[in-house]
């Protein structure tokens, strides 16, 4: 069973609450977002990937 997620979007509210949640569950988690506002709101953890970009630029996707 694949247990990766990508969160587009992830530095934001929901993907502040989400990401620690789905991290606890044992999911690796991928957060793309555009970091308007950083991304304080998310955890340290080594199955934590962030990258900044924004979803409209599709090459860099």
């Amino acid at each position: 069973v694949f247990k990766n997620v990508l969160i587009t979007g992830g530095a934001g509210y929901v993907g502040c609450v989400l990401t620690p949640q789905l991290l606890k569950a044992g999911y690796r988690v991928t957060v793309y977002d555009i970091m308007f506002f950083g991304s304080e709101g998310l955890p340290q953890h080594p199955e934590l990937t962030v990258i900044e970009g924004d979803i409209r630029d599709t090459p860099k996707l």
